[in-house]
């Protein structure tokens, strides 16, 4: 597999994935996953390269998924896509901003008024010369109408102006407000940089109601955020004193004012541990889930912690490397997708995975659905009794860097061009530590970037 095959495939996690913020709760049926109509179906978007971040489900049973695409002019945009419930294209918009190379998004969430929220990143060429370019990259949200309008678009950037680049990584929704999480890079100068967390509380009008940076460690890579009726979550990846394992972070902020309450760090040495995802509670516990890399293949976790932070059960499982990008509550514990790699020796080929979790984090069962050289899903939603997922592929017919859609619905556990998967519980243990973290405010300033937003055309085809 090639080098930048391996790294998209791994760009699911950014997002992805992600789901974190409210992430759609399911009451899912233990024994199968039944949907009112099931597809099956690949995506392509000619001359250009996908990234899935994002699944929704509407309540009319329409679905959208959320990426990120490259046209022939290498130009970044994220591309949005309405389906009807057999799967069929009703529309595909591709949105950027004037005068920049790079408009992505990280994450989409469906608001309580319907609307489809976008958090990601704006990058904008601010030094040029003949022997170099210098970009900046800047805080992007977006609220767009079911029929692909755009409502608002705001491009925050940091006052500071020894942030060298910022982004959102997802959204929350607070009543009419909104919350945005992020990180951004501050530049110390000889090539030191400081990367810390941020959050950002906007009115309904999209005005700051309070913006805030947290940092406890030298690096700190925001993934995704949960709410509570008081309290925002917020994961993100950091790095451990000797820069040589990747630790897993949790902040607990008061939603109204913005200031640290708790902190918590999870650790699984000797090894890296990623929480991909997370979801939120009724009783306002958290479960995270990722995966731990060691030496051999990587091995799913998850694993729950309750409102102050520590740690509950846990739980590792794996088939030859197996990684979770996004899971979703339902009415037997959890869904969970990503991927395992292939089981011929020395390929780690990705292969699209759906497991059903118990909720005590214990896998019940296991799905692995290949398409194409490689695949992988990135993103679950899960509404009434339909299951939808979406993630990315290299088709056969296609060339092996553009990597195509993915849209699947219905009960995949027995779909036709699924694989049962018998998943084998791993030996392992998570540290936990205290960490403290004390915000200070940060100012910020709008962008005056025109959004543009024109149509995709995209081929459909059946699997």
């Amino acid at each position: 597999m090639k080098t930048s095959s391996i790294f998209l495939a791994m760009a699911l996690v950014f997002s992805l994935m992600m789901a974190g913020c409210g992430s759609e709760r399911a009451a899912v049926q233990s024994e199968s996953l039944k949907t009112a109509s099931s597809f099956s179906k690949a995506l392509e978007l000619q001359g250009a390269d996908t990234t899935v971040v994002s699944a929704l489900s509407l309540s009319d049973g329409t679905r959208i998924i959320a990426a990120n695409t490259n046209g022939s002019n290498l130009k970044r945009s994220a591309l949005l896509v309405k389906l009807d419930a057999q799967g069929n294209v009703l529309w595909s918009k591709k949105i950027s901003h004037q005068g920049t190379t790079e408009t992505t998004v990280s994450h989409a969430r469906l608001a309580p008024d319907g609307t489809i929220f976008l958090a990601g990143c704006v990058v904008e060429i601010v030094q040029e010369n003949s022997l170099s370019i210098k970009t900046k990259g800047a805080i992007w949200i977006c609220q767009v109408g079911q029929n692909g309008s755009i409502i608002k678009d705001l491009v925050l950037r940091n006052a500071d102006s020894a942030v060298a680049n910022e982004t959102a990584t997802d959204v929350a929704f607070a009543g009419t407000d909104v919350v945005l999480v992020g990180d951004a890079d501050w530049d110390l100068g000889w090539q030191r940089h400081d990367r810390d967390l941020i959050a950002i509380r906007l009115d309904k009008d999209w005005q700051p109601v309070w913006s805030k940076r947290y940092g406890s460690f030298d690096y700190e890579a925001a993934v995704s955020c949960a709410i509570s009726s008081t309290r925002l979550y917020i994961s993100s990846s950091v790095r451990d004193n000797s820069w040589t394992y990747f630790d897993s972070s949790l902040i607990a902020v008061d939603a109204a004012t913005g200031e640290a309450v708790a902190g918590r760090s999870y650790s699984a040495k000797p090894a890296s541990l990623f929480a991909n995802d997370m979801v939120v509670g009724d009783d306002g516990s958290l479960t995270l889930a990722g995966y731990c890399s060691r030496s051999g293949p990587r091995q799913a976790v998850i694993w729950k912690v309750d409102s102050n932070l520590q740690t509950g059960w846990k739980s590792f499982f794996g088939y030859h490397g197996t990684d979770i990008k996004q899971i979703a509550i339902s009415s037997s514990g959890y869904v969970a997708v990503g991927y395992v790699n292939a089981e011929k020796p020395g390929n780690y080929d990705p292969i699209g995975m759906i497991a059903e979790i118990g909720s005590n984090g214990k896998p019940i069962r296991g799905a692995k659905i290949a398409i194409g050289s490689e695949n992988a899903f990135s993103a679950l939603s899960i509404q009434d009794r339909d299951a939808f997922l979406a993630g990315n592929s290299s088709l056969d017919a296609s060339p092996a860097y553009f990597h195509n859609l993915l849209a699947l619905q219905g009960d995949l556990f027995k779909s036709p061009i699924a694989t049962p998967i018998q998943f084998a519980e791993v030996s392992a243990a998570i540290t936990e530590s205290t960490t403290v973290t004390k915000p200070s405010a940060i100012s910020l300033s709008e962008l005056n970037l025109a959004v543009e937003i024109v149509d995709a055309s995209l081929e459909v085809r059946g699997l």
